[in-house]
């Protein structure tokens, strides 16, 4: 066998084991219902980014099932009501879940009236009113990003 294929061959199984384990890690974090409260009202005067919106607080718990520490090294993500963008929120820094640990992540954001009014004008113009709050984003584990979707639940 060509030493070339044997090279490409050897890193398609490092490769496909390598999905397998962190695919069998990943199922073992388990997220918990997302929260949303609001805080009340915030004045942005960031120039070119004025404007009044509400201030909310995202809360997500999550959970790690696995029998080692996995580490958050980042998360980002959107809040959407159905297709419309409303506010970006990150994680302020990385952290560690210890194995049977459980935390609540929780995000600060502003959701601008002037958008807000504008995703309401366009939810009733398409009649697309009846839609779940969703958080969407990325988290990143070890230099391997991957991709959540959640419904929230206002309280």
């Amino acid at each position: 066998m060509n030493q070339t294929v044997k090279v490409l061959l050897i890193i398609g199984v490092i490769a496909y084991f390598g999905k397998k384990a962190f695919d069998t890690v990943f199922s073992k974090i388990i997220y918990g219902q997302t929260k949303l409260r609001t805080r009340g009202i915030a004045v942005t005067t960031t120039p070119g980014k004025e404007g009044v919106g509400l201030k909310v607080e995202v809360t997500q718990p999550i959970r790690n099932e696995n029998p080692v520490s996995f580490p958050l090294d980042a998360l980002q993500g959107s809040m959407f009501y159905g297709a419309q963008k409303l506010a970006d929120f990150a994680l302020p820094g990385p952290i560690t879940l210890a194995s049977g640990q459980t935390v609540d992540l929780v995000f600060q954001g502003v959701l601008d009236f002037g958008a807000t009014a504008e995703t309401i004008n366009n939810l009733i113009t398409t009649g697309d009113w009846f839609q779940a709050l969703r958080f969407k984003g990325t988290a990143t584990s070890a230099g391997i990003t991957f991709p959540f979707d959640h419904t929230v639940s206002v309280g």
